[in-house]
């Protein structure tokens, strides 16, 4: 019994052991643009600003 449950486990770990590299790549990808977006953001343009901009 034990034997099949680790040829089991080893079956799963194998299976899933390439989507496991592209899902962290994926989030590492994410959060690296997510990042950048904040540190390189545009001033923030208030609803004061604009009302003075249509005035």
């Amino acid at each position: 019994m034990s034997e099949l449950k680790g040829d089991l486990q080893a079956a799963l770990r194998g299976a899933t052991k390439e989507w496991k590299k592209a899902k962290k790549r994926e989030d590492r990808v994410g959060q690296s643009r997510l990042r950048r977006m904040q540190t390189h953001s545009s001033p923030r343009y208030t609803i004061r600003e604009a009302a003075f901009d249509v005035m």
